[in-house]
């Protein structure tokens, strides 16, 4: 972090995930002071894609409340597509999966700072 212009921490939404956020923005800080331009995006991965579910805006909420870190719209669904992709190693993008491209393409869009 001490020399990274980008830091992208990926956040299942689950209490044991989120309950690292304190200690983890301690840490964010401590690198901060030695590179001010460090930019942190937190995403949400592995969210379920029950829309009766929840918990992805619930941990979406609650990571607002650590100001070290940009919580991105972009959120990374829990699809076997992503599975899938390490097996036939090739990328997410390269699969025949409209929605898990289109989550991938909003993350680097947005890392990218073409939001």
């Amino acid at each position: 972090m001490t020399v990274a212009n980008v830091l992208l921490v990926p956040f299942r939404p689950s209490q044991p995930d989120l309950d690292t956020l304190p200690a983890l923005q301690e840490i964010i800080i401590g690198a901060k002071d030695l590179n001010p331009r460090l930019q942190v995006f937190g995403v949400l991965t592995m969210a379920p894609t029950n829309p009766a579910v929840n918990e992805t805006e619930e941990a979406r909420a609650y990571l607002s409340e650590f100001p070290e870190i940009r919580v991105l719209r972009s959120i990374i669904r829990d699809r076997k597509v992503y599975r899938d992709a390490m097996s036939e190693r090739l990328g997410v993008v390269e699969m025949d999966n409209g929605k898990a491209r289109a989550e991938i393409q909003l993350l680097a869009q947005e890392v990218m700072g073409n939001d």
